[in-house]
């Protein structure tokens, strides 16, 4: 006869262990508190625990790993069939419309092979030694109002410099042997002249803090990568303002102004404003007429504020100064 199941029976009472399947005790409390039927409830709990890591817990299907495959065997018709893969992935492969020897087989330039020509610096490579570290701390070091200390060391190295020049203590120049400025001239704090070749600057110019007056670069041309150097010339009153940089062999005819950020790779013509990358010469300048007297009358009017037009030609003594020697040797080639 059947035994009524009721509120005592073991599986009314407890949900979780008879699922299992655990064998009735016949007992009417709940078997899961009772002490006999405790070793069985743990050996279940174990036996189910094993199963599941035996057979492998449940994994998200984007976490799960995929079955290793079985190596296919290469056959000819398998490598005929394989697709291409693409060139541009490929380490070292050519772009399509180029030649297979524009990327790794043709040297454009081979720095083993550069070589300083001789006299290029215009001194003994001691002279140089001496004006850079001269630079770095007697010239540096020095004071901003202290600018008759500053012409004085560059006219020790060899520099032309006026009278009234102004030169901040952390504006760099490479030669000063090739180098002439003008009277009344102010460079800026940060301004780079790289005087490899000759550069001339006017008189009543202002170079500004990191401007860039550049008078020399590389021979793109040529494989061992030589320098290429050529005279920058900046006329009388010219303003070349921040961050400016003038490429070798231009001229900055006088009066001109060359915009903060710009660029001048060709000639610009007197009493423009010339601004961008390359810079355009734009509208012109304005100017006063001068005062008479020549120049005897400016200096004075100079003196109590006033701001007259002078024209002596940068340009002229630029050629004069070249041509009596100072321009240093020309390049090979």
């Amino acid at each position: 006869m059947a035994r009524p199941r009721n509120a005592s029976s073991p599986r009314s009472a407890c949900k979780g262990c008879c699922r299992m399947n655990i064998p009735d005790t016949g007992v009417g409390a709940p078997h899961a508190s009772s002490r006999a039927t405790r070793p069985l409830l743990l050996r279940t709990w174990l036996g189910a625990i094993g199963r599941g890591a035996r057979s492998g817990f449940h994994v998200a299907p984007e976490n799960r790993r995929a079955p290793p495959r079985a190596p296919e065997e290469k056959t000819p018709e398998s490598r005929a069939n394989k697709p291409a893969r693409s060139a541009a992935a490929e380490p070292g492969a050519v772009l399509p419309g180029h030649s297979p020897h524009a990327l790794g087989e043709l040297v454009f330039q081979d720095l083993r092979r550069f070589r300083v020509p001789p006299d290029f610096r215009g001194r003994g490579i001691a002279v140089v030694a001496l004006w850079r570290i001269v630079q770095g701390s007697l010239f540096a070091w020095s004071p901003p109002p202290l600018h008759g200390w500053r012409r004085l060391l560059l006219r020790l190295f060899g520099a032309r410099i006026g009278e009234g020049v102004r030169i901040m203590p952390t504006a760099r120049v490479a030669y000063p042997w090739k180098l002439s400025i003008g009277d009344h001239t102010w460079i800026g704090g940060g301004a780079e002249l790289y005087s490899l070749a000759p550069i001339v600057i006017g008189a009543h110019a202002v170079i500004s803090q990191r401007s860039y007056l550049c008078a020399a670069g590389h021979a793109v041309d040529h494989l061992d990568f030589r320098y290429a150097a050529a005279p920058v010339v900046i006329g009388d009153q010219v303003w070349v303002a921040m961050d400016a940089m003038v490429a070798p062999g231009v001229t900055i005819g006088p009066g001109a102004v060359l915009g903060a950020r710009s660029s001048a790779f060709h000639d610009i013509p007197p009493g423009v404003i010339a601004v961008g990358c390359p810079a355009r010469p734009g509208r012109r300048r304005p100017a006063q007429p001068p005062l008479p007297g020549g120049q005897d009358a400016q200096r004075d009017a100079h003196k109590h504020g006033a701001c007259p037009s002078y024209s002596a030609g940068a340009a002229a003594t630029a050629s004069a100064w070249i041509r009596h020697g100072h321009a240093g040797p020309r390049q090979p080639g």
